[in-house]
Parts: structure tokens; C-alpha cells; sequence
């Protein structure tokens, strides 16, 4: 399973750490060791010097009496050597406990030793020393950490002595194990440390990590929402950028989604106009001429017929004009024919269809107001479908009104543009289906064809216009419709 690169961070600071501390310790460790390898190698040399000055004065004695050039053997020189210097050395050897002395001869090997060994006594220690009287070389201490005595690992010092005849060295020794562990126990509490220092400094790292990986999930939940910059953004400034550019991003698909919905709705509301044109182009001839001949007969009849016959007429008349209006919306869409354009004022035309408008809205009991912009500017209008669609869009305002209520027709500018709105107080429109009003055959009246607003949005269209509607349920409804304002 991927591992987020926070967490790899975390992992691999974790790693480079915990090597530095290792590092560190063993570093650490080994320049104790050595730091107290030289300071035993000088208490080594220190106690070489002092028995050097104790064994001195008595080599100096045996010399002067002849012991070690009188005819003896040698077996005979060691053990009157040995009655003279072992003493000495048990002495010394009394000061320092923990560590073997002994006194060699060029020739005649080991000559006095402490602790006493007897079984020591004529063998041969070490050689590499002599060299340097051999030579004539100044004398050097020599110090050897791989010796070992009895099979015991020891560290061990040899200090050359020359007196007259003498030529040999004094050795002192003590065993590596004891001196290990003597240096192991403080430096185990120094490692100690240092491993509580890694382990807080892992807990501060892990900490750490944590709270930018909360840090990072609380930001994308409030990333997911698109909201104004996120807060805890903020603590994170590199990524302010990259939110800025996922917005615009978003944004962008926002309005190409908005876009291609938009395009979706104006292609189903062409195929259904295509349907209509169909429907209108095989229907309207074929019930609109025989519709004439009933509705001349039906005249006829009516003007014939007794008082109390006329009301009957008058209601056949009135469904068979409603036929008539329905296949007169069917051809508004369906036909194609060039518009009659000119120049005209959009305020003449409402005020040569007030009388309609007002007897319109008289008969429901509803109070009509106008209000025309001063020296509104022309427009480029087919005049007739103009009307049409002015007509429409009022009588649907007064059928979405029962009872009183109040419808507001006013005109306006709007830059290049002329803007004509026409308000209810009717039971408005749910939000739900708005955008569907000006589809063909869609209603929510129970004697609706669904023509009349798809028909003035044709009119608006041809005009090269815009139409927008806005409403809340209860309050009513306002349709605005902009045209080009006419050039000179």
C-alpha cells in the first residue's frame, strides 16, 4: 500500500536520526576508550618511572660490589640479584595491587618479579626493547596492548634502564578485562542519555508529523468544500498557489458543466420546436379551414337562434376561438417567415396595446400600472410579433393571479441595451422548474397547452434578445426581455 510522502518523510528523518545517534555513540565510545587507554598507558609510564628511581640506587650498590661481572653463573647472578631487588619490589608492589612489576636482565632474563613467581624467574619476557641499547638508540618506553600472560589479556609498559654494566628494563602490567569494565560503566551512562535524547527527539518527530498530517486532513475537508481560502491554509503558505490555481480549475469545469447543461436544454427545447413545426405543418390546414366553416355556421345560428338559446352559442364560440388561439401558437412556432424589422419605440407599441391590456386585466378585478422610460431609445423590432409576445407574456401574468392582485409593465436602459419587465403578484413559480417554463408543452395548468412562453421565447430569440424570468412561489413572478437598442 503507498505510503503518503509526509510519512516517508517522517521515516527516513527517523532513520537518519537513529544513524547519526549510532554513529555518535560509537564515535563517542570509541574516543573514551582510547581517551582512557592513554590515561592508563600513562599511569603505566608513571609507575615504570618510579620504580626506576627505587631499583636505581640498588642497581647501583650491586654494580659497585661486582656482583654482576664477578665470575658467577648465571643462575647464581639471579638469585643474589633476586635477594636484593625482590624486596624492593614486594614493597613497591604493596603501593600498587593491581598491577605485576618485575625487574630483566639483557642476559640474565627475569631477574625479580611482583607478585612473586618463582616459576618466572631466568625466562625470557620480551626482547623487542634491547634493540634499542643494541643500537645504541636513545632509551624509549615500549608499551605492548596485545600482550598476554598466562593467557590474560594485560596491558603492559617496558621502561629501559642502563646503569655502568646494566642493560635491561623494568615492565609493569595490569589486566585489559578490569580495566574494561571500569570504562564501560560511565560510558554506558553517557549512552543512555544519548538514547533518551533519541527517544525524545523520535516522540518530538513523531509529534510533529502527526500534527501536520491532521493538519493536512482537516485542510482537505475544508479543500473539498471550495470555500474562501481555508484558514489552516495559512500554515501551509506553498500551497496557497496550488488551491488558487484548483479553484480557477474548478471554476472553469463549473462553467463548461453550466455551459453544456445550458446547450443540453436548448437542444431539447429545438428538437421539441422541430416536433411542433412537424405537428403545426400537417395540423393547422387540416383543422383551421373546416374550424372557419363551423364558426361562420355557428354565427349564423346564434344571430337566429331564441334569447335563451344565445348563451349556449356564445360558449361554443368561445371554445372554438380557443381552438383557433391553440393552432395560432402551433404556427407561431412552426413557421419560419423573415421578420418584418424596423425602427420602433417600445413605449408606442404598450401604449397602442393598453386598451386590450387594461380590459384584460379590468375583468379579473386587477390593477395595471405602466411605467415608460423618458426618451427611451428605439429599438430594431418586428412590430407585429413584438405585440404578440407583449400580449402573451400579460395574459399569462393575469391567468397566475386569482382575485385581486397587481401587474407592472415598465421599460428601461440598460447600456446598449433596452429592457422591457413585466411583474405579477400571482402564486409565482417553484424554483424546482423554472428552468423549464419555456419549454414546448410543458404547464402546470390544467387547461395548458404549454405553447404560450415557448412561443415568446421564439420571438425573443429572432430578435436576437434575451428573456430571463425570476420568481418566489406566493410573490409573484417578473419576465425581463432585453433588445439590441437600435443603431443610427
Amino acid at each position: 500500500m503507498p505510503i503518503a510522502v509526509h510519512k516517508r518523510a517522517c521515516l527516513v528523518i527517523a532513520v537518519v536520526m537513529t544513524v547519526g545517534f549510532l554513529f555518535f555513540a560509537l564515535v563517542h565510545l570509541n574516543d573514551q576508550r582510547q581517551l582512557d587507554a592513554t590515561k592508563k598507558e600513562r599511569e603505566l609510564l608513571k609507575i615504570a618511572a618510579m620504580l626506576e628511581g627505587r631499583l636505581l640506587p640498588v642497581l647501583e650498590g650491586l654494580d659497585n660490589q661486582g656482583i654482576l661481572t664477578d665470575g658467577f653463573s648465571k643462575r647464581q647472578k639471579r638469585a643474589r640479584i633476586n635477594a636484593v631487588l625482590q624486596p624492593v619490589l614486594n614493597e613497591f608492589a604493596e603501593e600498587y595491587p593491581l598491577y605485576s612489576l618485575g625487574f630483566y636482565l639483557e642476559d640474565l632474563q627475569v631477574v625479580a618479579v611482583a607478585p612473586f613467581n618463582c616459576s618466572l624467574l631466568g625466562r625470557t619476557v620480551l626482547v623487542d626493547p634491547l634493540q634499542d641499547f643494541e643500537l645504541q638508540r636513545v632509551s624509549m618506553p615500549y608499551i605492548e596492548n596485545d600482550f598476554t600472560w598466562d593467557g590474560k589479556e594485560q596491558l603492559l609498559l617496558t621502561y629501559p634502564v642502563t646503569l655502568g654494566h646494566v642493560r635491561g628494563h623494568v615492565w609493569v602490567n595490569c589486566k585489559s578485562r578490569p580495566w574494561d569494565a571500569a570504562v564501560m560503566w560511565p560510558t554506558a551512562g553517557r549512552l543512555a542519555v544519548f538514547f533518551v535524547c533519541w527517544f525524545l527527539a523520535m516522540i518530538l518527530l513523531w509529534q510533529l508529523f502527526r500534527r501536520m498530517e491532521n493538519g493536512l486532513g482537516q485542510l482537505v475537508e475544508e479543500w473539498r468544500q471550495f470555500d474562501a481560502l481555508p484558514a489552516r491554509l495559512r500554515e501551509y503558505p506553498a500551497l496557497i498557489p496550488l488551491f488558487e490555481r484548483l479553484v480557477q480549475l474548478q471554476t472553469a469545469v463549473q462553467t463548461e458543466v453550466a455551459t453544456k447543461e445550458k446547450l443540453g436544454r436548448e437542444i431539447s427545447r429545438l428538437d421539441r420546436l422541430q416536433l411542433v413545426s412537424q405537428m403545426a405543418a400537417g395540423v393547422a390546414h387540416e383543422i383551421r379551414n373546416p374550424m372557419t366553416v363551423v364558426m361562420g355556421f355557428v354565427q349564423m345560428m346564434a344571430q337566429k337562434a331564441e334569447e335563451r338559446s344565445k348563451s349556449k352559442f356564445a360558449l361554443i364560440m368561445d371554445e372554438l376561438k380557443r381552438v383557433n388561439d391553440i393552432i395560432s401558437d402551433f404556427l407561431s412556432l412552426a413557421r419560419d417567415r423573415e421578420l418584418e424589422m424596423g425602427r420602433y419605440s417600445l413605449n408606442d407599441i404598450i401604449q397602442g396595446l393598453y386598451p386590450l391590456i387594461f380590459a384584460d386585466t379590468i375583468k379579473q378585478g386587477i390593477d395595471l400600472q405602466v411605467e415608460l422610460a423618458d426618451q427611451l431609445p428605439q429599438a430594431y423590432l418586428d412590430s407585429k410579433e413584438t405585440k404578440q409576445l407583449i400580449l402573451n407574456l400579460t395574459r399569462n401574468a393575469i391567468e397566475a393571479m386569482t382575485g385581486r392582485g397587481n401587474l407592472l409593465i415598465r421599460t428601461g436602459r440598460e447600456g446598449g441595451r433596452i429592457r422591457l419587465s413585466i411583474a405579477d403578484t400571482g402564486c409565482g413559480i417553484p424554483q424546482d422548474i423554472l428552468d423549464k417554463v419555456f419549454d414546448p408543452f410543458f404547464t402546470t395548468k390544467a387547461e395548458g397547452t404549454g405553447l404560450g412562453l415557448a412561443v415568446c421565447k421564439n420571438i425573443v430569440d429572432r430578435h436576437e434578445g434575451t428573456i430571463e424570468v425570476e420568481s418566489s412561489p406566493g410573490k409573484g413572478t417578473v419576465f425581463t426581455i432585453y433588445f439590441q437598442v437600435a443603431g443610427g
